[in-house]
């Protein structure tokens, strides 16, 4: 009796250690993704789009969100480690601050970047769209469809966060790379009139410096389209010189979000009080990029790189109104 019960007591334990074999099996490994924010549609939408991309990967997805603040982030990062992923992609807040990508690379663990890149250049590489080269193409459309002549461009400009690889980029193809054709008009230094990309800010910048600074613009430039929407929203809802305003100037944006499309397809020479221009980008094929990027690395087994030369360009489209500069 000792004896058999002896041997079930084996079977039972080799069962139960089989069985903790096959769970452990069966568990997927992860990447961590770190965005910069959750609370923009352009972010949430790829993150939506990653959750679902990972049902056609045999990885499972773990995601962090760094609500715009470089310090959490690299505790994000700190907190995605521990749980050993086999790779990180991160969405950078600041690309001034890489203490966070660099802890990645410390840990020897692939490190890509998405939308935005450090300005270091660590990791493997970026997939972003042109930030600067597109900004260009929405200064060419606006002077383009206002044909001043020699007249200087007046550019109300709010812009998104300090640091920011975005923001930055975005600045110098609309704003730096033109500065003999611009001229400025924010009451301060519009060079730091920083809304934090978000939408409620900058109506209520808009509200606060109409009639010392942006009633005298040609166009507002918002760095994104969330500020873009929330400026167009506080000269629509203002007083009567804030709605004639936009009988002649113009509201341009960058992203390509839902309704700043909407708003641009309603836009007209009569109908005026709509978004003018923004930038498509295709935060969708940018991350699945990204995920695709760090598998191909892991599958590879490749010598991990440290640092990266180029970026990875992703295609961006130039969003305007039937019939403008055709």
């Amino acid at each position: 009796m000792k004896r058999l019960l002896s041997v079930l007591g084996i079977v039972a334990i080799s069962s139960s250690a089989g069985s903790s074999v096959m769970a452990c099996g069966n568990s997927k490994d992860s990447i961590a993704i770190v965005l910069s924010t959750t609370a923009n549609p352009y972010f949430s939408t790829m993150k939506s789009v990653a959750e679902a991309y990972e049902k056609e990967t045999s990885y499972q997805f773990k995601f962090y969100d760094s609500q715009d603040k470089s310090d959490l982030e690299t505790s994000n990062i700190e907190n995605a480690l521990t749980a050993q992923p086999k790779g990180v992609i991160v969405n950078p807040v600041n690309a001034e601050n890489s203490s966070g990508g660099k802890k990645v690379i410390d840990a020897n663990l692939p490190l890509v970047t998405v939308d935005r890149e450090f300005d270091s250049k660590i990791g493997e590489g970026s997939f972003v769209t042109d930030n600067k080269v597109e900004a260009g193409k929405l200064f060419d459309a606006v002077t383009k469809y206002k044909n001043l002549g020699d007249q200087k461009l007046k550019v109300y400009i709010i812009r998104g966060v300090s640091g920011a690889d975005a923001s930055n980029k975005r600045y110098a193809g609309f704003v730096s790379d033109h500065q003999d054709k611009i001229e400025l008009v924010n009451a301060t230094n519009g060079e730091s009139n920083f809304q934090n990309w978000e939408r409620d800010k900058a109506k209520n910048d808009v509200q606060t410096n109409f009639t010392t600074a942006v009633k005298n613009a040609d166009v507002i430039f918002a760095e994104n389209d969330e500020m873009a929407m929330g400026a167009l929203a506080a000269l629509k809802e203002g007083d009567d010189s804030m709605k004639n305003w936009l009988k002649t100037g113009l509201v341009v944006g960058f992203d390509g979000n839902t309704d700043a499309k909407e708003s641009i397809s309603k836009w007209t020479n009569e109908t005026s009080d709509n978004l003018f221009l923004t930038i498509e980008q295709n935060p969708s094929l940018m991350i699945k990029q990204a995920i695709d990027s760090v598998i191909k690395i892991l599958k590879d087994g490749k010598e991990l790189a440290k640092k990266y030369e180029n970026y990875t360009a992703v295609s961006a489209n130039l969003i305007k109104p039937q019939g403008i500069n055709e």
